[in-house]
């Protein structure tokens, strides 16, 4: 992650789609590299796929979407 956001732009971003298992470890990563106010958002992606578990089935992704300054990050609305 370090590398990654040393060759972003000033108004660059990165996503990174993690699942429920490791979403607060790999958030707290990503805070730790791109800092906590760098943070634009989390978006939940949800899956179609089969349930393939015994227990109650995984039904959503998590895209993290992280800024390497929020302030000057570029994002342009879709119409």
């Amino acid at each position: 992650m370090l590398v990654a956001k040393e060759l972003l732009a000033d108004t660059g971003s990165i996503f990174v789609q993690i699942g429920d298992e490791n979403l607060q470890r790999v958030r707290q990563v990503m805070d730790e590299v791109f800092g906590a106010e760098n943070c634009a958002s989390i978006v939940v992606v949800w899956k179609t796929s089969s349930a393939t578990s015994a227990l109650l089935p995984a039904t959503c992704d998590y895209l993290l979407w992280y800024a390497k300054s929020l302030a000057k990050v570029r994002y342009n609305q879709t119409h």
